[in-house]
């Protein structure tokens, strides 16, 4: 059967029963669209390449608490935004400095982290 017609029931079932060709299926139906999701939230492609992944990571580990009470598509999301707040506070902490600036040179001054360069949530 040609993945495009498996029902999400069918491909939850294959992903929990262990296949890998439906772990595929999965990410291959969902990928394009969280990297939407993934790109809103990141300050880069990398950095959006890096929550995708790690988002998936967590799908795969977690289906099997998938309560199947809402689309995949909608838990998958919410998944990949946790994701996505996690890697911003954990980048949060970094000080961003111009070419050159050194942290001994902003010893004394009061460091601010540069918010013209976040994206609002």
């Amino acid at each position: 059967m040609p993945p495009s017609q498996l029902t999400e029931a069918e491909i939850i079932d294959g992903c929990l029963a262990g296949s890998r060709l439906m772990q595929k299926h999965l990410y291959d139906r969902f990928a394009a669209r969280m990297m939407a999701v993934c790109l809103r939230y990141a300050q880069t492609t990398f950095e959006a390449e890096d929550v995708l992944q790690e988002g998936f990571v967590t799908v795969f580990t977690n289906l099997s608490k998938f309560r199947r009470e809402c689309p995949l598509e909608f838990w998958i999301r919410r998944i990949m935004i946790n994701a996505a707040l996690r890697q911003h506070r954990r980048n949060s902490g970094l000080v961003a400095m111009s070419e050159g600036e050194y942290p001994e040179d902003l010893a004394g001054r009061s460091l601010r982290f540069p918010t013209t360069h976040l994206k609002s949530f």
